[in-house]
Formats: structure tokens, sequence, C-alpha cells
């Protein structure tokens, strides 16, 4: 079946892209994030990634540049909010059935560190764009200079018991809030929230508004959209449902091919493929691998997000699943490529390429060229290999 159009918006503007390692080495128990559970894959192992965007400047100057999310925090284990660290022991301490740690983190340094040793200045980061607020996507934005920006999606840190980011009277007690974490204002000034106050005190916050998204009038793949840099070049997608103002990115590249930055919006491949556009090959549906997934089926995703609410990670699977729906509209198209920030596999993939003289990852390179390098059909079944068990 053939996908439908995408409807982005006609530019000749472009941007510059770069997949960048975090060095965070995660490993999270696979029945907080998808459904069903499958015999012998009781977690996931992934390096996580973040990505830098260079917007050309109109007057032949230094390019904006702006970064998509920032892994995780060097200092983790001390330096978040107590309400985080406490979010995190229980799947930090849990073991899998063989008696293996079902969860860790570890990290080898900050984004700050990262873009200096690759010879760019940090401070020269017009702004961050956080994808949503967990720990894995925020890093330590304090380490950058107050005139780099924070940039968050709709409703991030909002909820009826207060008025948005830097609000000070956030108290759940008093509304029906039970599932909505506590984000601003951060911590210390509330001692329950999931952020710091050094995260975003002192710099430009701006919080995306649903108003602004409605005003854009765009829509991509079902999604609305809005034009970052006004140019037609990178655009923010409006993707709730892991978290509250989940964000992804959609660069333009090339006049015709981008590069979809998928942060959670997905946790797994297997979640986005096999779709209807993009239905499983021949030789899986013809081995055992089917069998072993519920409602599997060669056009149908193998997994979904892991529910119900206040059961999984995600605080509206259900809206994650309809997200998920028109992010394979996205994915189906030919010159899109997806990654998401935990695909362990695409990663690798960019690395063996870095490794055999197609530099595609930062700072030697980027992924502009992902259509000359047939990085989309390389990848796209590569997660296949977690289930290799099973076939």
């Amino acid at each position: 079946m053939d996908p439908p159009a995408l409807d982005i918006p006609k530019s000749t503007h472009t941007v510059s892209v770069s997949v960048i390692d975090s060095t965070s080495d995660i490993i999270v128990p696979n029945a907080f994030f998808l459904q069903p559970q499958v015999p012998g894959f009781e977690t996931m192992r992934a390096r996580s990634v973040f990505f830098l965007i260079e917007c050309p400047s109109d007057n032949g100057g230094p390019p904006r540049r702006i970064l998509f999310d920032l892994g995780t925090r060097a200092d983790w284990a001390t330096g978040l909010s107590p309400a985080t660290l406490a979010s995190l022991q229980p799947m930090t301490t849990l073991k899998t059935s063989t008696g293996e740690p079902a969860g860790e983190i570890t990290v080898e340094k900050d984004a700050h560190t990262i873009l200096k040793e690759g010879c760019l200045e940090p401070d020269s980061i017009e702004a961050i764009i956080w994808s949503h607020a967990h720990v894995d996507h925020t890093g330590n934005p304090a380490l950058f200079g107050q005139n780099t920006g924070l940039v968050i999606g709709p409703g991030f840190g909002s909820c009826t018991c207060n008025s948005g980011p830097g609000s000070d009277d956030h108290d759940h007690e008093k509304t029906d809030q039970a599932l909505q974490p506590h984000i601003f204002p951060g911590y210390p000034a509330d001692p329950e929230s999931l952020l710091l106050e050094s995260d975003y005190k002192g710099r430009n916050l701006r919080e995306l508004t649903s108003a602004e998204f409605d005003r854009a009038g765009i829509t991509i793949a079902g999604l609305r959209a809005l034009d970052y840099f006004g140019d037609g070049s990178f655009y923010l997608l409006d993707t709730p449902g892991h978290s509250p103002g989940h964000l992804c990115g959609l660069a333009r590249v090339q006049e015709d091919h981008f590069i979809l930055m998928l942060g959670d919006g997905i946790h797994h491949m297997a979640e986005l493929r096999p779709n209807p556009y993009k239905p499983l090959p021949q030789k899986y549906v013809d081995s055992k691998l089917l069998s072993h997934f519920p409602e599997g089926a060669p056009d149908k995703a193998l997994f979904r997000p892991a529910g119900p609410k206040g059961a999984s990670m995600h605080l509206d699977p259900d809206q994650a699943a309809v997200i998920i729906a028109k992010l394979q509209v996205l994915d189906a198209h030919s010159n899109v490529f997806a990654v998401a920030a935990h695909d362990g596999h695409v990663f690798a993939a960019l690395v063996d390429a870095h490794k055999d003289g197609e530099p595609a990852l930062f700072p030697s390179g980027t992924v502009n060229d992902f259509v000359a390098r047939g990085y989309v059909e390389k990848t796209q079944w590569t997660f296949l290999k977690d289930f290799a068990h099973l076939v």
C-alpha cells in the first residue's frame, strides 16, 4: 500500500544534521515501555543519541545552531532531583529472570563536553530543544551559557494546579493530577519536581503553545507542525502521549530529503514497523517470528506502547499509539530517515559507516546524504536482530 502524501510545505532551504553519540548506555526493562512481552527479550540495551541542527545564516555569518535533546547528564547518580532519583530506583534495581540487571544507566560525558571535544563552542548553541522531560534527554543545560535558550513542547509542564513554567502554587493534592508529573517550578522550589531549577533558571525558556501550532496551520502526516526557523528547513512536530509536551523534529537536509528525529515517540522500531506501508519481508513472514506476537501480522507493528495509564512509563499509552500511527506514515516514505533516540541498531550502522570511511557521526560528518548512502534501506529491518532467537 502506498503511504498518504506528507504535505510538507515546499522550500529550498535546508539544514545540516549531525547525529551525536551522547555516550550514555542504557538498559531498560521492556515491560515498562512495550507490550506484548516476548520470550528471551526482557530488556533493551541502547546507546542514546542527540542531534545538532545547523541553519545557514542569510548574511553569510555563522550558522544558527540548535540541539535536539542532550542525552543524560554525566553526574546523573547524584545530580538529579530527589524525585527523579527515586523514580529511577525501581528500574535500576530490577533483575531479569536470569539474574542480570534489568535497568542500568552509564554515562561517560556531558553533551557540553562532547561539543567542546568536537571543536564546537557550546555557547554558540542558540537553543536546546527538549523532546520531553526524561533524564536520558534533558542532560545538563546549566553547563551552557545563559544565552542558550531552552525550548519545550505544549503542555510540557502545565497542569490545572499551576499556571505553567515557574509557577509557585504547584499542589497536586488539591487537584485530580495523580498521573501528571511535577515539572515547574524545578527542584528545590518544588521538592517533588522532576527538573532542577538550574536546568532553566536565568535563560530564555520558551514553552511552545497549542495556539502557536494552531496559528501555524501546518499539518504533516496528520501531526501539527511548527516551522522553527521560518524558512521550511526544520519543523517541530506535536507528538504527546509518552510524556506531556513531547516533540519530534523533522529536518529538511536536501530539498526533498528529511531526517525524522523521533525522540521517545517510539522506544523500539518494532512499534513503527512493520505497518501497512512497510510490510514485513517475506522471509520473516515464512519464519516463526509472528507466532510469538499475539496480534502479529505482516502489516502490523510487533509492539505497542505498554499500558494502561499508570502502569508504564507512558503518560497516555493510547495517545502514544495514535501518534505512532501517524509517525508510521512519515517513516513509510523512502526520502525520510527515521532516527529514534535509543535505536541501537541504527546507531551501530552509523558507527560502521563511519569506520568504513563514510563520516556519519559528529564531529566528522552529517547524515544529510542518507539517500545516496542507502541508510534507509540498510537499517529499516536491522531491529529484527533482537528477535533472531524467535525466527
